[in-house]
């Protein structure tokens, strides 16, 4: 007897370079457990999740596919956030940036600028490294998609597990890891996506 061999789909990488994007959600991941400098931290993060100008056909349909960004909830001077931020809507005071409603950027169009890594075993991703303003005269690409948006501001966990089913379930998976999803039976669990004030984090 031998064992069946498992088989792998191989899925062609967004390709490298500035494509024209769409913002099609906003995902609060909730405070995750991190690992920078050997040291284990739990920080708060947030994804962004893109709608790209590369097509694909499901169920005799065509859709944009999507691209995703994950950054710690930060928004000091030298945080990453505040850095891909400013790239894209402009800067903006510390007070005005603390008043942000990140809402507002579903359905912001957007240049994207993707770059390609590979893993020791071969495997390439797509990275989204930077975003920008569409170039003066570019047509926005249209969203096809359902928007995605995800807090926890939720009456109980049957609603907040509801929310999260609705999302693709990679995202859901790591949600509820999060201190919030595992706390949110008590008092405690409850959260308001509120980005942390510390310079110091690089990521």
């Amino acid at each position: 007897m031998k064992a069946p061999k498992q088989e792998t789909i191989s899925i062609k990488p967004i390709d490298e370079g500035t494509i024209n994007s769409v913002c099609c959600g906003i995902i609060d991941l909730g405070t995750q457990k991190t690992e920078w400098q050997g040291e284990i931290k739990y920080l708060p993060k947030i994804m962004f999740v893109f709608e790209v100008d590369e097509k694909y056909e499901k169920d005799g349909a065509i859709y944009n596919r999507c691209s995703y960004k994950e950054f710690t909830f930060s928004l000091g001077d030298k945080a990453t956030l505040r850095k891909f931020l400013e790239g894209w809507v402009g800067k903006k005071t510390n007070e005005e940036w603390y008043e942000f409603d990140f809402d507002e950027l579903i359905g912001k169009p957007c240049l994207l600028n993707i770059v390609h890594s590979t893993t020791k075993s071969g495997n390439t991703y797509a990275n989204v490294a930077s975003a920008a303003k569409l170039m003066k005269g570019m047509q926005p690409l249209e969203q096809i998609g359902t928007s995605m948006k995800f807090d926890f501001e939720c009456a109980d966990k049957d609603e907040l597990d509801s929310k999260i089913e609705k999302l693709p379930r990679f995202i859901g998976d790591k949600i509820r890891q999060s201190k919030q999803y595992l706390a949110f039976t008590s008092p405690a669990g409850k959260h308001e996506m509120i980005p942390i004030q510390d310079d110091k984090l690089p990521f």
